[in-house]
């Protein structure tokens, strides 16, 4: 008994099944219609063909819609997206200026299996009225408006810079000719770094009002504005002396002017500077008590002098330096030729040094040597004149003024004219 209740509710189930799948199928090809409004102008050939023969289309205040009423199975129709209910005109046969009217072609789906299976039953209007005016173009001037903007303290603002600095237009050329520039706003609030955006823009006429004109038109809808924001810094100019016996630079004052710039940079280049060395100064080579150069100011690459100097006067002045010539008899010689007697004929030799005041007060004849280098003299014997290396003992800080050289007699060693 059991059994037999089970077979009859699957018998059942079985019959709803089938019904249903009957009735499926008959529906299915039941034709149904339904009506799409307000369906938008698509035109194709506009930006190429069209402008290609110097036409242009002239845009009416309102857009153009089309109705259509569409016809095909339930399910077909039900599956329309009415977004994607497209209404596209060929502008490829438009030669001419002037009023006309134009066939479209209705695209319903992007699924060509269920658009094949789709027709159109009306349509209104039948037709696409259009209205081709001739084509003009010029390049108008773009504009940056900063007003509200600011960057961070301690940083400046450069020159904006736009990408590209005109922009082309085209339309009626009574339209393109009230266009007078392009204008986009920035607006950033303490920057610290570059700031790079794209913005769109509005077109202005001669009196600087808005234009708002659907048949004008441009080749970009957007401009790259770049806004350069560099770190500021005041930078202390310097000068590296350079420092050698009897010359230090603990014994001179040193000035610069003037004695810091304002530069402005980039933070990448500048965080990492905290002076300017306009060079280096021999402390050697200075003559005077007081001396004045003149170097130029060299900024780091991609740096700016907002002080606008472009020189730099340093002023070092010795201290306590002073000169003292001593008579030095203490004389000899090295790198003797092989073989070779060696005779100074120098009895003395006047050496100047430089120094300080209590420096060169504690230096004695006997603390100065002078030593003859034969390393560059020839076998040959005879007389010779060679450079002399002067050197001071001591614990003072005294440098040599000048180069000194020696006479010496070179002979053949055990000769007569030995020495």
């Amino acid at each position: 008994m059991k059994k037999i209740k089970e077979n009859r509710a699957v018998l059942i189930g079985l019959s709803i099944l089938a019904a249903v799948v009957i009735w499926l199928m008959v529906d299915s090809g039941t034709k149904v219609t339904k009506t799409f409004e307000h369906v938008q102008v698509e035109y194709v050939g506009e930006e190429t063909t069209l402008a290609s023969r110097g036409l242009m289309l002239i845009q009416s205040d309102e857009p153009q819609e089309v109705t259509l009423e569409v016809q095909g199975g339930r399910f077909d129709v039900a599956q329309i997206d009415p977004k994607e209910v497209k209404v596209v005109v060929d502008l490829s046969s438009v030669t001419s200026v002037g009023t006309q009217s134009l066939n479209y072609r209705v695209v319903y789906t992007s699924n060509n299996k269920l658009a094949s299976r789709l027709t159109t039953k009306s349509s209104s209007p039948s037709s696409i009225s259009i209205t081709v005016g001739e084509l003009y173009r010029k390049d108008v001037e773009i504009r940056c408006d900063m007003s509200g903007s600011s960057v961070a303290e301690g940083y400046i603002a450069g020159e904006v810079e736009l990408e590209p600095t005109t922009l082309e237009i085209w339309g009626r050329q009574a339209d393109v000719m009230q266009v007078s520039y392009a204008k986009v706003s920035l607006s950033v609030k303490d920057a610290s770094s570059t700031v790079v955006q794209l913005l769109e823009y509005e077109l202005y006429d001669h009196n600087d009002q808005v234009i708002d004109n659907p048949n004008i038109h441009a080749a970009r809808d957007t401009i790259q504005v770049t806004l350069p924001v560099d770190v500021v810094k005041d930078l202390p100019l310097k000068v590296n002396l350079e420092e050698s016996p009897g010359y230090s630079s603990s014994n001179v004052e040193c000035s610069v002017e003037p004695s810091t710039i304002k530069v402005s940079g980039d933070a990448a280049i500048l965080g990492s500077v905290d002076s300017i060395v306009l060079g280096n100064v021999d402390l050697s080579s200075l003559n005077s008590t007081t001396n004045t150069l003149r170097f130029s100011i060299e900024l780091p690459e991609g740096c700016e002098n907002l002080s606008g100097g472009t020189e730099a006067v340093v002023t070092i002045r010795f201290k306590d330096l002073t000169s003292r010539t001593i008579q030095v008899t203490h004389l000899s010689y090295e790198n003797a030729p092989e073989g070779k007697d060696v005779t100074i004929l120098s009895s003395d030799l006047t050496v100047t040094l430089r120094g300080t005041s209590a420096d060169l007060a504690a230096i004695s004849p006997s603390d100065v040597k002078v030593v003859a280098d034969l390393s560059s003299v020839e076998d040959a014997s005879g007389n010779y004149t060679v450079p002399a290396i002067v050197t001071v003992e001591g614990n003072g800080d005294v440098g040599i003024v000048g180069s000194y050289q020696l006479k010496i007699n070179l002979s053949d060693s055990g000769s007569e004219d030995s020495q």
